[in-house]
């Protein structure tokens, strides 16, 4: 009986787990990847009055961009699903690109999520791991490579 029990527990936790990774996750990963954000290629100088592109698959608003991410608040944005629905920005000079995503996403697992900085000399990309627990994300550590 007392196994019946567990089991019944278990199965309850892993539904609860994937029906709020499925229902919170992307609105409240976005306010955890805005406040660890780090920018490098939209402070230097050259860049300070640029526009900025924001690309992502988890469709943040602009209002949750300038809620969350400090440094874009006083920016003109523009917001694209993927490159393809902003295939314009490629070639453009006038502007910076800044691209973030789920790579790996699973309510169960670890989630690695993917940063790029493009400007019109350099980019910058980050690697962050986090796992999804209940109703939060828990953050477990983050990498820079610069290209």
């Amino acid at each position: 009986m007392n196994s019946d029990r567990l089991i019944f527990i278990v199965i309850g936790i892993f539904c609860l787990q994937a029906c709020t990774y499925y229902t919170f996750s992307h609105s409240l990963l976005i306010k955890e990847i805005g406040t660890r954000h780090e920018t490098f290629v939209f402070n230097i100088d050259e860049n300070a009055s640029k526009k900025i592109n924001i690309i992502s698959e988890l469709n943040p608003t602009e209002d949750q961009i300038k809620k969350h991410f400090i440094s874009f608040r006083n920016r003109e944005l523009k917001i694209c699903e993927s490159l393809l629905v902003c295939n314009e920005l490629q070639d453009s000079k006038s502007s910076l690109i800044f691209h973030f995503d789920i790579l790996e996403g699973n309510p169960i697992m670890i989630n690695t999520i993917n940063e790029i900085e493009i400007g019109t000399e350099s980019v910058v990309m980050w690697k962050s791991k986090y796992v999804w627990i209940l109703f939060n994300w828990v953050y477990l550590r983050k990498g820079k490579v610069e290209i």
